[in-house]
Order: C-alpha cells, then structure tokens, then sequence
C-alpha cells in the first residue's frame, strides 16, 4: 500500500513557457516534488518525448518528505517556430512509480513577425 513505500507527489506536473523568440529558444523550468511516502523514492528514469527536451533528475534517493527537483530545458534553437507540446515520463521505485510532465508554449521567430508588421504598414500608408 502506498502508506508503506515512496511516492513523489509533484508541485505542478504542466508548465508554460508562453510566448518567446527563437533568440530565446533554450528555456529552462524546474519541477519541484515531495516524498510523500514512508520509504526512500528513487528517480529511476526521466524520459522526454523529443530529443530537443532534456530533463536533468536528482540520482539519489529522497528521503520521505524530503523536496527536490527535475530541471527541463526546451531547446527550440533548431526547431521550427510554432506552439509545442512535449512529454516527461518518469519513471521511480514508488507504487505508482510513473508520472507524466509536460511543457508547453509557443516560440515564434520575432524578426519575421517585425518585417511583416513593416511591410503591413507600409501598405496601408500607400
């Protein structure tokens, strides 16, 4: 039963990033986690569905009621501009020993954007 072994109960499980440029493509959250259970949680795997998601989790054990983090970090240098939504799976020794995190926002290329508002500008002043 869960009163007896780990269980990580996470602060939020979904993060925003909202809008930002592609100058700004490296974007980096924490997701912060208790030990809610009665033993020590172990983190034994954090997998991203995409390559351009890195997440970064703590190797060794959490004692209960002990807080940590998993650091994510987008990496949309060489993505094309557009909204996204990416999975973290992770993987630990509690009962329910997987959980699911999610990034989400929308990078947008800033310079294209300025030059098309110019050139709409432009013809509305023709």
């Amino acid at each position: 039963t869960s009163s007896t072994s780990a269980e990580i109960t996470f602060d939020e499980t979904n993060h925003n990033f909202g809008v930002f440029d592609v100058k700004n493509g490296m974007q980096t959250c924490y997701f912060t986690f208790k030990n809610t259970g009665k033993k020590n949680l172990k983190i034994l795997n954090a997998i991203a569905s995409c390559g351009c998601t890195d997440p970064v989790y703590p190797t060794k054990e959490i004692a209960p009621g002990a807080k940590d983090s998993i650091k994510v970090t987008y990496d949309g240098t060489t993505r094309r501009p557009g909204v996204f939504r990416k999975v973290i799976t992770v993987t630990t020794n509690a009962e329910v020993n997987t959980a699911y995190l999610y990034i989400t926002g929308e990078m947008i290329d800033a310079s294209s954007t300025a030059l098309t508002d110019e050139l709409d500008s432009q013809k509305k002043s023709k």
